[in-house]
């Protein structure tokens, strides 16, 4: 299965395509085109979109990608925001369902936890959904002692 892209006067366009039946009719107007991975270093808590351009690969005669990281554009950052605050409000419903849950069976001291987790749960913003860091949901040890993991690796803290 070959990849091929259009040229026109030398010129990759549209997209690449692959053609299962057949080449190309004229060669002169279609290239080979080789599919580069796109990069994994992009930093998504910035409003950033990997974009690329068909440049002639090392071969001269194939053309390829040619991977850039840009600016997302007006409209795509308003689209990216907007979905972003979405699935942060699912993922919030979903944990103050959880915790409404375990409050409605708990005891009075087991009851003031997750009374403080619906609380920090209530008071996340959306004003900035690419910074917005989750409370941690309470969890007892097995002494069943509730403890407290602020950051992923940090020793719990006896909370209850």
């Amino acid at each position: 299965m070959t990849t091929y892209i259009e040229l026109k006067n030398g010129v990759p366009i549209n997209y690449p395509f692959e053609d299962f039946n057949k080449q190309p009719s004229s060669v002169a107007e279609y290239a080979e085109f080789i599919r580069q991975p796109t990069p994994h270093h992009l930093d998504r808590n910035k409003l950033q979109v990997f974009d690329s351009n068909y440049i002639l690969a090392e071969d001269g005669v194939s053309y390829t990608d040619s991977w850039y990281i840009r600016d997302m554009t007006d409209k795509e950052s308003e689209k990216e925001t907007k979905i972003r605050v979405e699935g942060l409000k699912s993922s919030v419903n979903a944990l103050i369902d959880t915790a409404t849950l375990q409050l409605d069976s708990a005891d009075i001291n087991d009851a003031l936890v997750w009374q403080a987790y619906l609380e920090a749960l209530d008071n996340v913003t959306y004003s900035n959904p690419f910074t917005v860091i989750l409370p941690k949901m309470p969890i007892k040890n097995n002494a069943g002692i509730w403890i407290s993991i602020d950051n992923a690796g940090e020793k719990p803290d006896v909370i209850g």
